[in-house]
C-alpha cells in the first residue's frame, strides 16, 4: 500500500501517468497526514498527474497560463 511505503519518509510526492479521470472520486486517494491530493486528470490523449504534499507545509497553488 502506498501510504505505508511513504509514511514519514516523503514530504512531496508526484505521480505521473495516473490514467485516472473524473470517474474516480478524490476521496479514494486520501493519505493520512497529507493534504487532499492535487489532480490533473487524464485527457483523451492520456496522462494524468497527482501531487501529494504533507500537511506540515503551507503552499500556494499557482495557476499556469498559456502565452
Amino acid at each position: 500500500m502506498l501510504s505505508e511505503q511513504i509514511k514519514g519518509k516523503i514530504d512531496i510526492l508526484m505521480i505521473s501517468e495516473t490514467k485516472i479521470d473524473n470517474s474516480f472520486p478524490t476521496g479514494q486517494f486520501f493519505i493520512r497526514n497529507y493534504k487532499t491530493p492535487y489532480r490533473v486528470d487524464r485527457t483523451s490523449n492520456g496522462g494524468g498527474i497527482m501531487l501529494y504534499i504533507r500537511k506540515i507545509f503551507f503552499i500556494t497553488l499557482l495557476k499556469l497560463i498559456k502565452i
